[in-house]
């Protein structure tokens, strides 16, 4: 089976400071699985396959601007000063949209498609909600914390389509009383029932207390309201995705780096974790690491690596996944003259594939194809 789309987007974090860009990977080109038939190699390889990324479709400064996923290959764009564009990688056209009310300063956001809409449709109708990932308590209902960008046609008799921003009710867990000394991060999120709504988890810390507290909400997409579900949260690191033809969720696991799937139609409890599988990127990392080295005397001492961004997943289609994993490790050299500090970062790049269930039976399972590592000094962003 082939994929359904032809490009992997890249939000990479340049060698240059203060500079980002979008870079496209052209699928059909780099390839990340081996042919269907083809027996797999080993696993554990002694070096990982270099892939060379393309150059910048866009180039920007990166200080203060943020990037999220629209539909397709367009991506949005909001700055320190709250002014907001969407560029769209596949005309390289930029469209202004109204500005944030308040900037967010590590936002998450999430694109739902308006129901009913043209699934062929270049350009859907759809709202893009945008959160804060560390969202402080709200004293008010309504606050500029979270906020909604509605695309569409204002009215049937509106000639064309535009963009309008609102505001919207903050998690009621940011107004309760007894939360009102945590200091919560959302910690996953998936769009549920087919858009109707979000479904968000979060973690929340006092000094006071040894262990977190855990809540999860589901937000209605068109009547904005909040709908408690639990006081658990999704078994995932950052976003879910439903894959129709699994009829599941997939993401990053909350312990890395694991690749879970969870059943999340009906969410009643939190043992909606249906398999999880090891990505086995230490043992493929350990031929890639870093040694301190001491010059006089020969002595080498085993650097560990250290993942500085969580891991993310982007469904390619036909039950194939990509993980896009930013790694980073440093090294001493210790000469004649004093230390010597050594610094690589990069990133890896694996395809999966998940195997359905046969009758409803079998267990799935999981294949690991193509590990593939970009050159030194690049941190990917965002995948999309």
């Amino acid at each position: 089976m082939g994929l359904s789309r032809r490009f992997l987007n890249l939000i990479v974090n340049d060698s240059i400071p203060g500079v980002r860009s979008l870079r496209c990977i052209d699928l059909t080109r780099n390839e990340f699985f081996y042919p269907a038939g083809t027996p797999l190699p080993p696993s554990a390889a002694s070096t990982l396959e270099q892939i060379r990324l393309p150059s910048p479709t866009l180039s920007f400064k990166s200080s203060g601007i943020s990037c999220s996923p629209l539909s397709g290959r367009k991506v949005f764009c909001t700055g320190r000063s709250g002014d907001a564009f969407i560029f769209d990688a596949d005309t390289r056209q930029v469209v202004t949209t109204p500005t944030i009310t308040k900037p967010k300063w590590e936002p998450v956001s999430i694109f739902v498609p308006s129901a009913g809409g043209d699934d062929a449709d270049p350009d859907p109708d759809g709202t893009l909600f945008v959160m804060e990932r560390r969202p402080k308590q709200e004293a008010k209902s309504v606050g500029h914390q979270f906020e909604a960008f509605v695309y569409g046609r204002i009215s049937k008799t509106s000639p064309s389509k535009s963009w309008h921003g609102e505001l919207l009710p903050a998690p009621p867990y940011l107004r309760d009383s007894k939360y009102n000394r945590h200091q919560f991060e959302m910690t996953s999120y998936a769009v549920v029932g087919g858009g109707s709504h979000i479904c968000i988890s979060a973690e929340g810390h006092a000094h006071y207390q040894l262990s977190p507290v855990a809540v999860t909400y589901c937000l209605d997409t068109v009547r904005h309201t909040w709908s408690k579900v639990g006081d658990w949260k999704l078994p995932f690191r950052g976003k879910a995705e439903y894959v129709h033809e699994l009829k599941l969720w997939f993401g990053i696991g909350d312990k890395y780096p694991v690749l879970a799937a969870a059943d999340l139609s009906t969410m009643d409890s939190d043992s909606s974790l249906v398999r999880s599988w090891d990505l086995g990127l230490d043992d493929t990392l350990k031929y890639e690491s870093i040694d301190d080295v001491d010059l006089e005397s020969g002595e080498t001492l085993h650097k560990e690596w250290r993942e500085p961004q969580e891991s993310q997943l982007v469904h390619l289609g036909a039950g194939r996944f990509c993980v896009a994993s930013s790694f980073q490790a440093m090294g001493i050299i210790r000469t004649s003259l004093g230390n010597e500090l050594t610094f690589k970062r990069f990133a890896v790049f694996t395809g999966v594939e998940v195997m359905p269930r046969v009758h409803g039976l079998a267990e799935l399972q999981m294949v690991q194809h193509k590990s593939k590592r970009t050159p030194d000094a690049t941190l990917i962003d965002l995948v999309f």
